[in-house]
Protein backbone atom coordinates (compact mmCIF):
# COMPACT_ATOMS: atom_id res chain seq x y z
CA UNK A 1 0.00 0.00 0.00
CA UNK A 2 1.00 3.59 -0.77
CA UNK A 3 2.19 5.93 2.05
CA UNK A 4 0.09 9.02 1.28
CA UNK A 5 0.05 12.10 3.20
CA UNK A 6 -2.56 14.62 2.82
CA UNK A 7 -3.92 17.41 5.47
CA UNK A 8 -7.28 14.90 5.76
CA UNK A 9 -8.60 12.61 4.65
CA UNK A 10 -11.93 10.56 4.71
CA UNK A 11 -11.36 6.94 6.40
CA UNK A 12 -13.66 4.09 7.05
CA UNK A 13 -13.56 3.38 10.57
CA UNK A 14 -15.09 0.44 12.53
CA UNK A 15 -16.49 1.78 15.33
CA UNK A 16 -17.95 -0.47 17.91
CA UNK A 17 -20.71 1.00 20.24
CA UNK A 18 -21.14 -0.66 23.64
CA UNK A 19 -24.53 0.13 23.69
CA UNK A 20 -26.88 -0.19 27.36
CA UNK A 21 -28.55 -3.98 27.27
CA UNK A 22 -32.21 -3.54 27.64
CA UNK A 23 -32.76 -7.11 28.63
CA UNK A 24 -29.89 -7.27 31.30
CA UNK A 25 -29.64 -4.45 33.15
CA UNK A 26 -25.56 -3.36 34.08
CA UNK A 27 -24.84 -5.11 30.74
CA UNK A 28 -24.14 -3.69 27.24
CA UNK A 29 -24.10 -4.95 24.14
CA UNK A 30 -21.67 -4.41 21.32
CA UNK A 31 -23.39 -2.82 17.93
CA UNK A 32 -20.68 -1.95 15.17
CA UNK A 33 -20.72 0.76 12.25
CA UNK A 34 -18.44 1.16 9.86
CA UNK A 35 -18.11 5.06 9.55
CA UNK A 36 -16.27 7.44 7.36
CA UNK A 37 -14.89 9.98 9.57
CA UNK A 38 -12.53 13.17 8.02
CA UNK A 39 -9.21 12.76 9.66
CA UNK A 40 -6.96 16.08 10.85
CA UNK A 41 -3.43 16.43 12.07
CA UNK A 42 -1.89 16.56 15.84
CA UNK A 43 -2.38 20.13 15.81
CA UNK A 44 -5.76 20.68 14.70
CA UNK A 45 -6.91 17.31 16.85
CA UNK A 46 -5.18 19.37 20.18
CA UNK A 47 -6.54 23.08 19.33
CA UNK A 48 -10.20 21.24 19.22
CA UNK A 49 -9.63 19.61 22.64
CA UNK A 50 -8.46 22.84 23.96
CA UNK A 51 -11.64 24.61 22.65
CA UNK A 52 -13.78 22.17 23.49
CA UNK A 53 -12.05 22.78 27.24
CA UNK A 54 -12.30 26.47 27.08
CA UNK A 55 -15.74 26.78 26.32
CA UNK A 56 -17.78 28.04 29.68
CA UNK A 57 -20.09 25.83 31.50
CA UNK A 58 -21.33 22.58 31.79
CA UNK A 59 -23.63 22.96 28.68
CA UNK A 60 -21.30 24.80 26.26
CA UNK A 61 -18.57 21.95 26.63
CA UNK A 62 -21.05 19.50 25.77
CA UNK A 63 -22.18 21.27 22.80
CA UNK A 64 -18.42 22.15 21.64
CA UNK A 65 -17.73 18.12 21.96
CA UNK A 66 -20.86 17.32 20.13
CA UNK A 67 -20.08 19.47 17.62
CA UNK A 68 -16.47 18.77 17.08
CA UNK A 69 -17.46 14.96 16.90
CA UNK A 70 -19.97 15.61 14.41
CA UNK A 71 -17.50 17.71 12.22
CA UNK A 72 -15.67 14.24 12.32
CA UNK A 73 -17.87 11.98 11.29
CA UNK A 74 -19.38 12.30 7.95
CA UNK A 75 -20.86 9.62 7.18
CA UNK A 76 -22.00 5.94 8.22
CA UNK A 77 -22.87 2.57 7.81
CA UNK A 78 -24.79 1.01 10.25
CA UNK A 79 -27.39 -2.44 10.20
CA UNK A 80 -28.34 -2.00 13.55
CA UNK A 81 -29.35 1.61 13.42
CA UNK A 82 -33.21 2.00 14.09
CA UNK A 83 -35.07 4.75 14.95
CA UNK A 84 -37.90 4.21 17.97
CA UNK A 85 -40.57 3.00 15.40
CA UNK A 86 -38.07 -0.12 13.93
CA UNK A 87 -37.22 1.91 10.66
CA UNK A 88 -33.48 1.31 9.62
CA UNK A 89 -31.88 4.67 10.16
CA UNK A 90 -29.69 5.51 7.65
CA UNK A 91 -26.69 8.18 8.03
CA UNK A 92 -28.12 12.26 8.00
CA UNK A 93 -26.81 15.17 10.11
CA UNK A 94 -30.24 15.14 12.24
CA UNK A 95 -29.11 11.24 12.96
CA UNK A 96 -25.83 12.07 14.09
CA UNK A 97 -26.95 14.67 16.50
CA UNK A 98 -29.18 12.39 18.16
CA UNK A 99 -26.59 9.76 18.63
CA UNK A 100 -23.93 12.34 20.12
CA UNK A 101 -26.79 12.84 23.15
CA UNK A 102 -25.62 9.67 24.12
CA UNK A 103 -22.40 9.31 26.12
CA UNK A 104 -21.63 5.23 25.10
CA UNK A 105 -21.84 7.26 20.98
CA UNK A 106 -19.58 9.49 22.29
CA UNK A 107 -17.18 7.58 23.73
CA UNK A 108 -16.97 4.93 21.37
CA UNK A 109 -15.99 7.71 18.23
CA UNK A 110 -13.42 9.05 20.57
CA UNK A 111 -12.07 5.17 20.74
CA UNK A 112 -12.36 5.69 17.09
CA UNK A 113 -10.47 8.76 16.82
CA UNK A 114 -7.47 7.98 19.07
CA UNK A 115 -7.08 4.35 16.94
CA UNK A 116 -6.42 6.37 13.71
CA UNK A 117 -4.59 9.29 15.58
CA UNK A 118 -2.38 6.57 17.06
CA UNK A 119 -2.44 4.34 14.21
CA UNK A 120 -3.68 1.64 16.19
CA UNK A 121 -6.44 -1.39 14.65
CA UNK A 122 -9.62 -0.80 15.62
CA UNK A 123 -11.29 -2.11 18.70
CA UNK A 124 -11.58 -5.93 18.78
CA UNK A 125 -9.04 -6.31 15.62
Amino acid sequence: MKFVLSKSIGICWPVTVQMPDPENPGKTVPSTLLALIKTQGQDDFLAAQEDIAKARGLRAQAKAERDYLASRVVGWTWEDAFDDRGEPMPYSADALHLALQQGWFRKAIWRALNEIAMGEPAEGN
